[in-house]
């Protein structure tokens, strides 16, 4: 799952629980709570006051794929569309940066991956074999993502390197609940004889981005270099 507003979900959540102290417990409870939560406050306030990066002027777009896969012996054809969207701004705590967020999904299906198998077994279980489809920044032409510094323009041939092909995943979860069990459990792939036979991947779009606002030219300007 995608982490969106992380900075401000942190803060606002460490400000209810100060001021949930602050009221059952006294000013003593609340200032040892503070010098531990500080930190946290501190790199919560200081991507807040980051500026946001620039849009994206293509937000949306869809890339048809095939791919034909084995599965106990027999071979299957899915020809389906990869839709990549804009997702809006994230805080990335690496960074300590604001930075754009894409988000990509089967348009048959909704779903974040194509799922070749989902097999449930008798302990409450189930385990799903499915398939990356590739970097959504890849398909969007928005490499800026990967670089820790935003006021940096990315290099053309970011992606020079990057192979878009099919991975195949396993992952095993509770019934009822979505916390990960066993993400290695790749025996099954064996078992159930699961294989790439080929794929065919469309080309990435090529992508523009609005003129960043007035206070991104004076954030990179005046404030970036004395950091």
């Amino acid at each position: 799952m995608k982490k969106k507003h992380v900075a401000l979900t942190v803060l606002l959540s460490i400000v209810a629980i100060v001021l949930i102290l602050a009221l059952s417990l006294g000013a003593a409870a609340v200032a040892v709570m503070g010098f531990f939560a500080s930190p946290w406050l501190i790199m919560a306030g200081y991507i807040a006051i980051q500026p946001t990066p620039p849009k994206p002027e293509i937000t949306k777009a869809e890339f048809p794929f095939e791919i034909v896969y084995t599965l106990d012996g027999e071979e299957h054809t899915v020809n389906d569309v990869y839709v990549c969207e804009f997702a809006g701004f994230s805080a990335n705590e690496g960074s300590m940066r604001k930075e754009r967020e894409w988000s990509g999904y089967v348009k048959s299906t909704g779903e974040e991956s194509l799922v070749l198998l989902l097999q449930e077994h008798d302990d409450d279980l189930v385990t799903t074999v499915y398939v990356g489809l590739g970097n959504e920044r890849y398909y969007m032409d928005d490499p800026w993502g990967s670089f820790s510094d935003p006021f940096e323009d990315p290099p053309k041939d970011a992606f020079k390197d990057y192979e878009n092909k099919p991975n195949l995943y396993v992952i095993t979860d509770s019934k009822h609940f979505t916390l990960d069990y066993n993400p290695n459990n790749y025996e099954i792939i064996e078992e159930r004889g699961i294989s790439i036979v080929s794929y065919t991947f469309s080309q990435p779009i090529e992508n523009s981005f609005s003129e960043p606002s007035a206070y991104y030219h004076f954030w990179k300007n005046v404030i970036d270099p004395l950091i």
